[in-house]
Formats: structure tokens, sequence, C-alpha cells
């Protein structure tokens, strides 16, 4: 009876272990099924994907909330700071403005480099000069885009190579004058390289000279930057003079126009980001990286209707002076950071849920979950 029973035991489980087997294989065989049937339908499962993202980053009342604020902000910055406003009358406004803060802190010896007149400012010829009857092309309302010295750019070189050696470079690189007692006195000998020649010479004679004369540089864009006619475009009047003139003097766009737009748009984006992140929700809105998708859309979208805007009101008054140079560039900078970050993020997010779909949930091929 005992072995009777032992054999009935060793009968049940190996009829249990065939039925294991048999529901792995019947387990394996759906599995497979399912899989191919993924495989045979990819361009329908990853649409479904897609249309699944556009559902969890569409942006709702919250988010439309602040796109209305963030275009608004927007809109009024451009209308508020426009190019010709919250400017001073002249350069000799702007140095005084500097020069007050800076004589109290700086040593006597450096004086007739860092409160001296740079000599790209001179327009005025001497006598001796003027007999030549030369026509320079410098005057008061064409030196800011006619001289390296005042290029944003290349006058970080140029400017401090003049102040060093008494001279004036024109936009050509080459045309260089002598400057006596602030007025154009001839031709520099041997032009742009001898006025670098005795650059290098002031600086091997004085310790402090280049220092001084980088700094004086940087006071007078101070001084020229915040003026009515301001700094042109960099490097723009050494490729088109006839445009760089026009921009600066007809239409009032200069390198602080720009600048003051482009910081003010990404100023009210950055605030605009660091809000909106403040109502993340962990449980309702999924991941944080998702939630930015949504915080890059109204930055985009904000910046591109208030730059549309700007843009349609510039072409109907016809007054380019309006146009909101640095806005745009940010409009273009956050059209293409923004869609490179959207679209990494979607790429991560089809992948992971794609590899959900194929995987399987639950599989099992012994009768139990994995």
């Amino acid at each position: 009876m005992r072995k009777y029973d032992q054999l009935k035991k060793k009968k049940n489980i190996i009829i249990e272990g065939i039925n294991q087997d048999v529901n792995s294989f019947d387990n394996i065989s759906k599995e497979s099924k399912r899989v191919a049937d993924v495989t045979d339908n990819v361009l329908v499962v990853l649409n479904e994907i897609e249309k699944n993202f556009k559902q969890v980053t569409k942006l709702n009342k919250l988010d439309i909330s602040f796109l209305m604020l963030a275009i608004a902000l927007q809109c009024a910055r451009q209308y508020i700071f426009t190019n010709d406003k919250f400017k001073l009358a002249k350069s000799s406004d702007g140095d005084k403005l500097i020069k007050g803060n800076l004589k109290k802190v700086t040593p006597k010896a450096w004086q007739d480099i860092l409160f001296g007149s740079v000599p790209y400012d001179a327009v005025h010829k001497t006598d001796r000069f003027r007999d030549m009857n030369l026509n320079t092309g410098i005057s008061g309302a064409s030196h800011r885009y006619r001289t390296l010295g005042h290029d944003p750019i290349i006058g970080w070189i140029i400017g401090p190579i003049n102040i060093l050696s008494d001279s004036v470079t024109k936009n050509d690189f080459i045309t260089t004058y002598k400057v006596n007692d602030m007025k154009l006195d001839g031709f520099f000998p041997g032009g742009t390289i001898g006025a670098l020649d005795i650059a290098c010479q002031q600086i091997e004679a004085g310790t402090w000279s280049l220092p001084a004369a980088v700094t004086k540089q940087a006071i007078h864009f101070g001084a020229d930057y915040f003026t009515k006619q301001g700094l042109p475009i960099p490097v723009l009047s050494t490729v088109n003079e006839d445009m760089a003139k026009i921009i600066l003097t007809k239409y009032h766009i200069n390198t602080y126009t720009v600048m003051r737009g482009a910081t003010m748009s990404i100023l009210i984006n950055s605030i605009i980001e660091s809000i909106h992140t403040l109502f993340y929700d962990e449980v309702n809105d999924l991941s944080i990286d998702l939630y930015k998708v949504r915080s890059r859309k109204i930055l985009m979208y904000s910046n591109v209707i208030a730059s549309s805007s700007n843009i349609l009101y510039t072409a109907i008054s016809q007054d380019i002076s309006k146009l909101d140079v640095g806005g745009i560039l940010v409009t273009l900078y956050r059209i293409i950071n923004d869609t490179k970050f959207i679209n990494e993020i979607k790429k991560e997010f089809l992948e992971k849920e794609f590899y959900k779909i194929v995987m399987g949930e639950n599989i099992s091929f012994t009768g139990g979950e994995l």
C-alpha cells in the first residue's frame, strides 16, 4: 500500500510538471504572438505612444495662464523699452558718470591714459593735414561706425592699440591716422602695423600701460554704450558700412538696444520658468522632464508670439527703429534650443514606452510572475 502511495505521488508530481511545462509553452506561444503583433504594427504603436506624449505634455489651464502672462510681459517690454528710450544725450554724460566714480580710487600715475580722450574720437584735422585736402570720411556723425575702436568686439584689440599709439584706425583695417591734441594729423607711419609697433613699445616701456589702455577702452565703451547713437552692431561696419550707418543713425539699432532687448527677454523667460516650476506636482505631472517640456513650450510659444507681433507692427508702421532685434535673437535661440530639448525628452519617452510594450507586463513562463 505504501509503495502504491509513493508511485501515485510520483505520478502526481510528473503530471504537475507536465502541466507547468504545457502552461509555460502556452505562455511562450502567447508572448511570441503578442511580440509578433507589436512588430507587425510598429508604426501604429509608435503613433499611439506619440499621441500619449502629446497628451501628457499638452498645456493645461495653469500653463495657458503662464503663457498669457509671458506674452503680456514680452510685449510690454518691447513697447516700454523701445530702441530710442533710456539713453544718455551724449558720450560726455557717460564720461562724467563713469569717471566720477573712478577718480577716487585710480592712482594719479594712470591719469593720462585713463582720463584722457581716446584718439579714435578725433574728427577734426590739424591745419597741416587740412591743407592736404584729403577726405578722411570721419566726422562726428560717422566716427562710431567708421573707426574700429568703437566696434564692440574688434575695438577690444584695436582700441587699446590706438590709445597707446595716439592713432585712429578706420574700418578697412588698413587706414590709420596720427592724432595730435585730439586732431587728425596725417597718415600714421607704417599704417596699422606701425601703430601696433608703437603700442608694443609703449607696453614694454611701462608695466601698467596695457592694463590702463584696456581699462580706458572699457571706460569709453561704458560712456558710449548708453548714448543716443550708441555703439554699432559688432563687425557689421567692416562687412557693410552703408548698412551699419543706416541701422545705427537712422533706425537707432545699436549694441545697447540689442543687448537690452535680449537681456530683458531672457530675464522674463527665467522668471516665468522659475515660477512655473514651483507648481510641479509629483503625483499628477508624472515626471519632472515631462513637466519641463510644458515649461519650454510656454517660453517658446510666448517668445514666438511676441516677436511675431513686433515684426508685424514694424512692417505695418514701416518704422524699423521699433524692431526688437535682441528679442528676436532670443526667440530664434529658444526655437532651436527648446525644440531640441523637447525632441530629446520625446525620444526618451518613446523608447521607454515602446520597451514596456515589447517586454509586456507580468510576463510568466513558469506559471508565476517574474
